[in-house]
């Protein structure tokens, strides 16, 4: 289960094969101006189906839930105490609890894998000023849609069907080719049979 830091949510590590990382890519639409061009998909087989069904899981039980009020309510103050000391206008501290609570209430539906260290430097990186609350769930609604698009990527997959490979052909047998070259003979004619009719 994921644990709050006094800074971020950190969540219990997934790794993800080369194989299936190189298949996720290879299903990405790249846009060239007013083109759009997909690559050559790399075939899915059950190995890969499997590992990406598991991490979709994983993904949905651990990263999409909201974590607890008290560990919102945690990290919201660490947030408001390190942008009070880095910006260029610190609040008052009774506005502070006011920022708090309004923060703490646009929040509650952000999952635990947006509180992430990524979004605590980014939001270190971006505000030259106090955010508003609205600020503040803007910025950390880029990470939810990012997560979000990384759990559609794996639901796609997972949902596509699995590559089953070719049977090899087994060349004809010669009874087989002489009763195709009868059937084909009967059913068109040559022009020398036609003429003689």
């Amino acid at each position: 289960m994921s644990t709050a830091s006094l800074t971020h949510i950190t969540l219990p590590r997934r790794t993800i094969s080369v194989a299936l990382s190189e298949a996720l890519h290879s299903r990405r639409w790249e846009r060239f101006g007013d083109m759009t061009i997909r690559g050559k998909r790399t075939a899915k087989t059950p190995a890969l189906h499997e590992e990406a069904a598991r991490l979709l899981a994983g993904l949905d039980a651990e990263a999409f839930t909201a974590p607890p009020l008290e560990a919102r309510q945690k990290l919201i103050a660490q947030f408001d105490q390190t942008l009070g000391a880095l910006v260029a206008n610190p609040r008052d501290p009774e506005k502070r609890e006011a920022w708090r609570l309004a923060v703490e209430a646009i929040t509650e539906d952000v999952p635990a894998g947006a509180w992430t260290a990524e979004f605590r430097r980014d939001a270190l990186r971006s505000f030259k000023f106090m955010p508003t609350p609205a600020e503040f769930y803007e910025l950390l609604d880029k990470h939810v849609q990012a997560l979000r698009n990384k759990r559609a990527t794996l639901w796609l997959f997972v949902n596509e069907p699995i590559h089953e490979p070719a049977k090899p052909r087994t060349p004809p047998t010669e009874e087989q080719k002489r009763h195709v070259n009868a059937m084909v003979a009967s059913l068109f004619p040559t022009h020398r049979e036609k003429r003689h009719a």
